[in-house]
């Protein structure tokens, strides 16, 4: 516009309004305006109504009262008088902005000094209330209405005026009162629309009354109102929340076969009871099926269709996905990329969960818990344990605060590569950050100290677990009785069973086991003995180890006709000998 101004050339007043119209769209009212001004000004004509009005109602949408009703003001000075549309606008932005006695007192202006007010002016007035949770002034108004006589006789309030009244008293919970002006509508011969029942649907749908949401749902049906999209929409969320996932399906093929289109938010709801299902055939047609119809695909559908991917550790079709997510101008976010990277953990392919990472900081996001815990887990997977604590490491310096689950999988990976020092020192690191250490976790640093045969070291984390939140629990306390006995230490090892059933943990089949194997090692074949019978006194059934232990206890004491009556006796507990049964 300025090169052509600059070339000389006089713009229409045509060719004002577009660009007038096209900054207030775009949200600079106040370069709007200005050109406005810049019209009057230019001598290329006067700025018509619809200009103007279309600046009011950009400062409207933003509830700018103030600017708004300067404007309509200025007006004159433009060479042009403000319409019923221009004080339309005024009111919307007096409504918008919760300004009830502004707003009514616009209206009142426009009562008695003119353009005469319509329906639209009275919703506005209405929406006024509503913002302001003034019910009783709203209907106030709609009575005065009523009245023939009254000052604002020739105003007839439409039915977008009652569904203003009946959607405030359904906020506010008052389903009476809405129903008691559905009524009055049908009262006063104005039928009741799809909206008059949404807001009382949409209410209880909220609260959880399911059978209250449907049973309006029914009545509206029954009233000759036909159902939307954004009923439909309510009732499906209602029976999503009450997880009633048949109900909706049924919801959802009687829309479609009423010829009603469902919306994105339809098929993201549908799409989501297939994706806590695991359907990934359903949740695949859905897609498709929205591609067919040109319903729009948003963030909201792509992540939802992600669940089911991720579940399956399908990278490729997840990866897919998002590049068509790329392709139709919606932004992957955190969820996005978390899903893809957790699907890459589970497939144990770090590489490609490293690719993910990088795109999603290139995207300008910032990992969070989830994104450095799916890394950690990753790399563990991968065997990358290294670059997993670098991962780890480098949460804790960003202030990011990693759930237990990323230091647990590091703790139980280094114990199994019976590298004690790294277990316990994540372990340590989980009990500064104060995070909740499981039991599990605690056995897994002492399982490797009870493999490696350092007892005192299992103790001391055995007694470390009583003086967390954990519990020490069966597996706790036969890691420790393992370690006893592969030192072959018999009385240390009966001590800690002793503890355990005086903590009120009883000993299971490795427990005895151990013990047994204790008992073998030292060639206590009576105490080996006495254990197995303490062992079938508590319902416990003794497993191949446990009688080769037995085997060997007799065997270590030279008393071969017992171990020959102990091998026969494999057969009574429905056992099969083996190798190390005969080598025994």
């Amino acid at each position: 516009m300025e090169r052509l101004i600059a070339g000389g050339a006089a713009p229409t007043q045509a060719t004002y309004g577009v660009l007038i119209s096209a900054e207030a769209k775009a949200g600079r009212v106040a370069e709007a305006e200005r050109w406005l001004h810049r019209m009057a000004t230019a001598g290329h004509g006067a700025p018509n109504a619809i200009s103007v009005n279309i600046v009011i109602s950009a400062y409207a949408k933003r509830s700018k009262v103030d600017m708004a009703e300067a404007l309509l003001r200025k007006m004159p000075t433009f060479g042009v008088q403000p319409d019923v549309m221009t004080y339309n606008a005024v009111l919307d932005a007096c409504a918008r902005a919760g300004e009830v006695e502004r707003t009514e007192a616009w209206f009142r202006n426009m009562m008695a000094k003119g353009p005469k007010p319509n329906s639209v002016s009275l919703s506005f007035v209405l929406q006024a209330c509503s913002n302001a949770s003034d019910i009783e002034r709203a209907e106030s108004w709609l009575e005065a209405l009523a009245d023939a006589s009254g000052p604002y006789a020739g105003v007839e309030a439409n039915a977008i005026c009652y569904n203003v009244v009946i959607h405030a008293c359904a906020k506010a919970g008052e389903i009476d009162r809405a129903a008691g002006w559905i009524q009055r509508m049908a009262d006063v011969n104005i039928k009741p629309t799809v909206n008059s029942y949404s807001s009382i649907i949409h209410r209880l749908a909220k609260t959880g009354d399911m059978d209250g949401a449907e049973a309006w749902f029914e009545r509206m049906e029954e009233e000759g109102v036909e159902a939307d999209a954004v009923s439909y929409n309510m009732m499906l969320c209602t029976c999503t929340k009450a997880s009633d996932a048949p109900k909706a399906l049924r919801l959802f093929k009687q829309m479609q076969d009423r010829g009603i289109t469902p919306n994105t938010v339809c098929y993201n709801l549908v799409l989501n009871i297939y994706a806590r299902r695991g359907d990934r055939s359903r949740v695949a047609a859905c897609l498709e099926e929205m591609r067919r119809l040109w319903v729009p695909l948003d963030r909201v559908t792509y992540n939802t269709a992600m669940k089911t991917l991720v579940k399956s550790g399908d990278v490729e079709h997840a990866e897919a996905l998002v590049q068509e997510m790329w392709e139709k101008g919606v932004r992957p976010d955190t969820y996005t990329y978390n899903a893809l990277i957790a699907a890459c953990s589970r497939r144990k392919d770090a590489c490609a969960a490293e690719r993910w990472f990088r795109c999603f900081r290139k995207d300008g996001l910032e990992p969070d818990a989830i994104t450095y815990g799916s890394m950690v887990d990753a790399y563990v997977q991968a065997g990358m344990v290294p670059r997993a604590e670098q991962m780890l490491q480098e949460a804790r310096d960003a202030g990011v605060a990693v759930s237990a689950g990323g230091y647990s999988v590091l703790v139980s990976a280094a114990a199994k590569a019976q590298d004690i020092h790294r277990a316990e020192r994540w372990l340590v690191a989980m009990e500064e950050s104060q995070l909740e250490v499981n039991s599990w976790v605690y056995n897994a640093v002492i399982g490797a100290c009870a493999r490696r045969g350092d007892i005192a070291r299992a103790e001391r984390w055995l007694a470390r677990i009583g003086a967390g939140r954990a519990q020490a629990d069966v597996a706790s306390y036969s890691a420790v009785v393992h370690a006893c006995a592969k030192a072959g230490d018999l009385l240390r090892a009966e001590s800690w069973i002793s503890e355990m059933e005086a903590a009120g943990v009883p000993a299971n089949v490795v427990t005895y086991n151990s013990v047994i194997n204790a008992c073998a090692r030292c060639g206590q074949s009576g105490k080996a003995e006495r254990w197995f019978q303490r062992m079938q006194a508590g319902g416990i059934a003794p497993t191949l180890m446990t009688i080769n232990s037995m085997i060997h206890a007799c065997s270590k004491a030279g008393d071969l006709d017992k171990a020959e009556r102990w091998l026969r006796a494999m057969r009574d507990h429905r056992l099969a000998p083996d190798s190390v049964s005969y080598c025994t």
